[in-house]
């Protein structure tokens, strides 16, 4: 029996989005505060369809399924677009209608793909999130945000292109496109089942940006607005996340042995790459991007860690711990350099004496992308760290050691490319003069929308880093199931 119902939050954003752009060019001061409260409320009923039973339901012949998993990522990207529509509630686009329409459509596909179940519903929530998401860049400020919509789009093309013709091969050896089935039919072993494995690896490493296929995704990110970067780096990419781990666990369940040295490989280059070239980034938001390809892989690293049965559990727990610290960090920096309008590190010199509330909140979210005590992303990297150590004591794979001991050195090279902006907070000199987004040493007056996002983010940090136990209670129901 199917139960629609598990899917009233997409069909509220579906009208709502049909709300604003109807009513938008006649209300324009109703678009942010309406999208705001509405993406709040939407919340409201995913909450409350957790504590109803609702969720956990599948719908539509099992194309969709949501459960624990699938609730806590859609709940988080809700969080995240509601972020991004109160930074833009600030910013004021050029076209408020269309932005925030999009922004709800590319909503609507980043929650799709976190609760798809089959291949054609992972693939139209991909198009719909990608689509909304060159629109939304292409109605940002700048003169590098046509380059970036050519290079989303053209990068999103090969994507869909590929995901598309692994589907189509999978339909061909297992006779659906549902994951269950896929499962089942899917058992053994051979060429064409690896070639359908790495054919919707490669696809979906376009979507988490992945080394070496994350090359749009430093572009993209220093093009947005600071709302649109806050949900590409935020929404999108949880989104991401949930599909490829959706995919992979449920289509391939009986064959994890087949994808993990592959993820094992994309996990240690983005590690590595995204590290190495986030130190060598001048522009902030760069540098950011650079960053969450690094994150993909430590997501990627847990991923493994959860491919053996004993360590499933562990795994996944420390991957959604490392997505939920890492987002609230990234947030919180991007709605801090809107909030400042820096865009490099000479732009932040001198800012704790312009604003003492705004150099302390940025600093805690450095923190969090630095995984340092005091962070609740440190609590993440030492869950992913145990994670490993268990999937080896389990499946006797040593080599996996090596990992772990990678992991610990990237967060430190990590950590060094965070650190930069407090010391360019505290310690850089000459802020009255330097950068040109840079101000005087007068007072800054931060946008309430912005210092809002930033400080729910700075809170959250510290107060997973002071008392994790809730955040790993979340995080181990949303492993009881897909």
């Amino acid at each position: 029996m199917d139960h629609a119902i598990v899917l009233l939050p997409e069909f509220l954003l579906v009208l709502l989005s049909f709300a604003i752009l109807a009513l938008g060019r006649f209300f324009p001061r109703l678009i942010a505060p309406l999208t705001t409260y509405g993406l709040v409320a939407v919340l409201g009923v995913l909450i409350g369809q957790a504590m109803t039973g609702v969720a956990g339901r599948p719908a539509f012949a099992e194309a969709v399924q949501i459960g624990p998993f699938a609730w806590l990522v859609r709940g988080a990207i809700l969080l995240c677009a509601a972020a991004s529509a109160t930074l833009a509630w600030e910013e004021a686009p050029a076209r408020p209608d269309l932005y925030f329409g999009l922004l709800l459509a590319s909503t609507v596909g980043a929650m799709g793909i976190a609760g798809a179940a089959d291949g054609v519903i992972l693939l139209i929530g991909c198009l719909i999130l990608a689509l909304s998401l060159m629109g939304l860049l292409a109605l940002g400020r700048g003169r590098a945000k046509a380059e970036a919509t050519l290079k989303l789009f053209l990068f999103q093309v090969v994507a869909a292109a590929v995901l598309l013709f692994a589907l189509t091969w999978a339909y061909g050896l297992g006779g659906s496109t549902g994951y269950v089935s896929l499962g089942g039919a899917l058992q053994t072993p051979d060429a064409q089942l690896t070639f359908v494995m790495l054919l919707m690896l490669g696809g979906l490493a376009f979507m988490v940006a992945a080394l070496p296929f994350h090359a749009w995704l430093p572009d993209v990110s220093e093009a947005s607005m600071a709302p649109t970067g806050v949900w590409l780096l935020g929404g999108a990419a949880l989104a991401a996340v949930a599909g490829l781990v959706r995919a992979l666990m449920m289509v391939f369940a009986t064959n994890t042995s087949l994808w993990a040295p592959y993820v094992t490989g994309l996990a240690v280059l983005s590690m590595l790459g995204g590290s190495l070239l986030a130190l060598a980034q001048s522009d902030l938001r760069r540098m950011l991007g650079f960053s969450a390809v690094a994150t993909s892989g430590f997501v990627l690293l847990a991923l493994v860690a959860a491919s053996h049965a004993a360590s499933s559990q562990e795994g996944l727990s420390a991957l959604l711990m490392v997505a939920l610290t890492a987002g609230i960090a990234t947030v919180g920096l991007l709605a801090g350099l809107g909030a400042a309008n820096a865009r490099t590190l000479t732009d932040l010199a001198g800012l704790h004496r312009r604003s003492p509330w705004l150099a302390a909140a940025l600093t805690a979210c450095a923190l969090g992308l630095a995984a340092l005590p005091l962070a609740g992303a440190f609590w993440a990297r030492v869950a992913l760290v145990r994670a490993v150590l268990v999937h080896v004591s389990q499946s006797m794979q040593f080599g996996m050691l090596a990992l772990a001991v990678l992991a610990m050195l990237v967060t430190v090279l990590g950590a060094y490319s965070a650190l930069r902006i407090p010391k360019a907070v505290y310690l850089a000199p000459g802020a009255e003069t330097h950068g040109a987004g840079a101000l005087s040493a007068e007072t800054i007056d931060v946008p309430a929308g912005h210092l809002l996002v930033l400080t729910l983010c700075a809170l959250l940090s510290v107060a997973f880093f002071v008392a994790p136990a809730p955040l790993w209670a979340l995080v181990s129901f949303a492993t009881i199931g897909f």
